[in-house]
């Protein structure tokens, strides 16, 4: 701790300025885990309904490809079927999971056309006109007979839709899968059937005398929300030393 004396007006006054390490980190004092009974959101579902990853740039790309593929838009529903099928990233259940938590502006975009709802996240709030745009382009877009195949380049970087059902919702959305951990070599990192049969981790690096620090902030309560959405089992905290040598 540092004591600096500033000067305003006439009058001295005298500011404490606490180091990093001394910091009180922004802590969640009332969080509780959710549980079955409480919160009945089963997202983490393991079930991947892409073969392929996909670049973290496509990822939406991928989705619009999915849509119009599977016709999603355009088939019947059967008489008394209510779902909704709803479709976006993981980024934006992220936003909304850990919104009651933090005053930060977060604007999501909810856009409904027919029975799809699709969410997307925004720097900011377009005029309402910009939005009535936006509505019709994605409609026609996701309606359209065009494959846009060359505009989804598959590859190997981990990116999968992921398939989940809340109360009357179909959730889709594109999210990049987690590390792996099995007790036999995994020869096909893109086979979907096999590492869903794998366990899925999630691995975090940090110092190890900032570790007491860090576990009274909202990093952690971050770390528990993306890994509660990609279907981790098992969670790792790897300690460096100031070498950056992981030992415990």
């Amino acid at each position: 701790k540092k004591r600096v004396k500033q000067k305003f007006g006439n009058s001295n006054v005298q500011t404490e300025i606490i180091e990093h390490e001394d910091r009180p980190g922004r802590t969640l004092k009332y969080f509780k885990a959710p549980n079955k009974e409480a919160y009945p959101l089963r997202i983490n579902t393991k079930k991947h309904t892409q073969a392929h990853g996909i670049s973290q740039v496509n990822c939406m790309r991928m989705l619009e490809k999915f849509v119009i593929e599977k016709d999603i838009y355009n088939t019947k529903k059967r008489n008394g079927d209510k779902r909704l099928k709803v479709i976006t990233r993981r980024h934006v259940l992220m936003r909304i999971l850990t919104a009651p938590f933090f005053i930060i502006e977060t604007p999501i975009i909810v856009i409904r056309h027919k029975h799809i709802i699709y969410m997307s996240v925004v720097k900011k709030i377009t005029p309402t006109s910009a939005l009535g745009k936006m509505h019709h382009e994605f409609a026609d877009y996701c309606e359209t007979t065009t494959n846009p195949a060359d505009e989804v380049q598959d590859n190997e970087k981990g990116f999968f839709i992921y398939s989940a059902k809340f109360g009357n919702l179909d959730l889709l959305y594109s999210a990049e899968a987690s590390a792996v951990i099995s007790d036999e070599e995994v020869e096909q990192g893109t086979n979907i059937v096999e590492l869903n049969s794998c366990c899925f981790i999630s691995v975090n690096i940090i110092s190890e005398r900032k570790f007491a620090y860090w576990m009274k902030t909202t990093s952690v309560f971050k770390w528990w929300c993306k890994a509660y959405l990609s279907n981790v089992e098992k969670f790792f905290i790897g300690f460096e030393n100031d070498h950056g040598v992981i030992n415990q």
